[in-house]
Order: structure tokens, then C-alpha cells, then sequence
């Protein structure tokens, strides 16, 4: 870096220098400093040859948040580099309401490569314009943009996406998976007796989705069904969806407690959260195996499933077993906080 004139002074010359990394760091250093006079020279950066130095301009214009960068940061919607595209509409951003307008206006006028960045910007607008126009792209000709609006619209929890993102999962499809998840984060009862439907579906990873939405969307209201499911599998399928149940139940209260622990800054109960867990499903494994291995019983809720009982009920009785012990411990766990 240059040693003479004043620290911006300095940073400016830097900007002119062959060095990429010395170009970098000056661009870097200008944005952190937040000096409106900072302005012009991080636009100026916006057309150097190397992305790495577009990104930092871009993340410092946002940073300045001087409305008159939020057209150059538009027009870099169009940069030749995904990262660099991101970046802008990451700093779109940081403008806030000033951006709504014109981001609105770029996403209907740009390309596809623009529109993909701008749904996850766009989407933290909270207006019913912003929910219409993601549930529209859900049928843009791009896979990207439609795979990208599913998962904003679950981010949001917008329950007026929940007709159209049916239709999705009831046309099938490679992606109906992912629109099944997206329906299980948004948890509107409405998609319930639909999804439900499709425990009856042959391919078993389906069914592994369905039940993972639907114990999102009404975890008392889907047991019964659980267990119907399970009573009408083959042994091996019925321990992979119990094993699936108990699962799921086990990583969401784990990650429940982690974030209340680390918000807190708790870390005593979040290790205790993390033994809990491994513990829990280490004893469900082991039943697991001695269940498909015919020794022992699964003696759980109080009731003896011996060696000639159902093995499916047996397997979900054991799932179930576990998950309300790990459930007592966080409750103890959340008393002594």
C-alpha cells in the first residue's frame, strides 16, 4: 500500500495498482469504512476484471446504502458470474424499500439468470404483489427459478402458495419430492388428507417425505395413519419409515434446544442436548437390531411385544419409545433453564 497522503488518498491509489490482491484489500478497506466519499471509487470497482474485486465493490455499496448505487447494482444482475449476480442482489438488499420498485421492475424485464437471484431477495418483501409473483414462477419455463420460488414460498410459510404447490406434487414428477418439503415448512392443514394419500404411493422415499411433512404440518393428527402405514408394510420397510419417525422427531427436538442454547449462549445445554441425542439414537439402533435379529423383546409403554408379536409394531413401538424418553430429557433439560 502506498505510505503517502491520507488513509482514503492511499486506498485509492491502491485501486489503480497491477496487484490483484492489492486492488482487493483497497476495495475491501473502503467498503468496511463506510466513507460516503468511498462512493464513486466503489463504483468504479464494479468494472474490474476480476469478480472477487465486483464482489467486494457490491458488498460495499451496500454497506454505504447511498440510493444512487441501487441501478448500478441492477445492472450487475447481468455480471457473466453467478457469484457476482448473487452479490448484487445480496446488496440490493441493504437498500430496503428504495429497492422494492426497482427490483420488482428488473426481475420482470431481466433474464433468467437475473430473475434467480432476485426470488430470494424479493421474497423477504411481505406484500401479497411479492406472493403472486413467486407463486407464478412455480410454471417459469426455468427449473431453476421454479425449484428456487418452491423454496422461497416454504422460507416465507406462504400459505397461498398451498393450491399451486399441490398441483406440483399431484403431477409427479423428478422435483416432487422438494415441493413435498416445501409443503411440510409452510404447514397449512389444507395439504394434509392430499398428502396423505400418498402413503399408499409404492416408492418408499415418497413416502419418507410425506411422513416428514405431514409431522410437520399435524404431528398428533398423523399418527394414527403412521401406524396403519407401518401395520401394512413388509419388516424391512416398516423399520426403515419407523426409523425414519423417530428420526426426524429426535433431529428436531435436537436442533430446537441447540438454538435456544446457543441464542442463550448456554453451551452447558447444548452439549447436554447433543449427549442426549447420540445417546437416544444409539438405543434405538440397538433395539432396532435386536428387533430385526429376532432377540428379546421391545418392551416399551408398558406393554411386552415378544418374539411372536408383530415386528412392524413392535419396530414403531420402539421409535416411539425412544422418542419420549429424549422428549422427558428435554423437558428436564428446559426446567433447569
Amino acid at each position: 500500500m502506498s505510505q503517502s497522503g491520507t488513509p482514503l488518498e492511499s486506498l485509492l491509489g491502491d485501486l489503480a495498482s497491477p496487484n490483484y490482491r492489492v486492488r482487493w484489500k483497497a476495495v475491501q478497506d473502503l467498503g468496511k469504512a463506510r466513507d460516503p466519499r468511498a462512493f464513486e471509487p466503489l463504483l468504479g470497482a464494479l468494472k474490474d476484471r476480476l469478480p472477487t474485486i465486483r464482489i467486494a465493490a457490491l458488498s460495499g455499496l451496500g454497506r454505504l446504502r447511498d440510493r444512487r448505487a441501487i441501478e448500478p447494482a441492477i445492472a450487475m444482475l447481468d455480471d457473466p458470474d453467478s457469484k457476482v449476480r448473487t452479490s448484487a442482489a445480496a446488496a440490493l438488499k441493504k437498500f430496503g424499500k428504495a429497492a422494492h420498485a426497482p427490483m420488482l421492475e428488473a426481475y420482470r424485464k431481466g433474464n433468467a439468470q437475473a430473475r434467480f437471484v432476485l426470488l430470494s431477495a424479493l421474497g423477504r418483501i411481505n406484500s401479497p404483489a411479492i406472493s403472486e409473483l413467486l407463486i407464478a414462477a412455480l410454471d417459469d419455463p426455468q427449473v431453476e427459478i421454479r425449484m428456487e420460488a418452491a423454496r422461497v414460498l416454504g422460507v416465507r410459510k406462504d400459505q397461498r402458495a398451498v393450491a399451486r404447490l399441490l398441483q406440483a406434487v399431484a403431477e409427479g414428477g423428478p422435483y416432487q419430492f422438494f415441493y413435498i418439503q416445501m409443503l411440510g415448512e409452510i404447514g397449512d392443514p389444507r395439504a394434509f388428507e392430499p398428502l396423505q394419500a400418498l402413503l399408499a404411493a409404492p416408492e418408499f422415499m415418497l413416502r419418507r417425505e410425506v411422513v416428514t411433512a405431514l409431522r410437520k404440518i399435524d404431528n398428533p393428527r398423523a399418527v394414527d395413519p403412521f401406524h396403519e402405514q407401518l401395520e401394512g408394510l413388509p419388516c424391512a420397510e416398516g423399520d426403515r419409515l419407523a426409523h425414519t419417525l423417530a428420526g426426524t422427531d429426535l433431529l428436531n427436538a435436537a436442533w430446537s434446544l441447540a438454538r435456544k442454547a446457543r441464542a442463550s449462549g448456554d453451551l452447558e445445554t447444548l452439549a447436554q442436548a447433543v449427549f442426549a441425542a447420540r445417546d437416544a439414537q444409539n438405543e434405538h439402533r440397538s433395539r432396532l437390531e435386536a428387533l430385526r435379529n429376532g432377540e428379546g423383546t421391545a418392551d416399551v409403554g408398558g406393554e411386552d411385544e415378544g418374539a411372536g408379536a408383530d415386528p412392524d409394531r413392535a419396530v414403531s413401538k420402539a421409535g416411539l419409545d425412544v422418542i419420549r424418553k429424549f422428549e422427558s430429557i428435554l423437558r428436564g433439560l428446559g426446567r433447569g433453564r
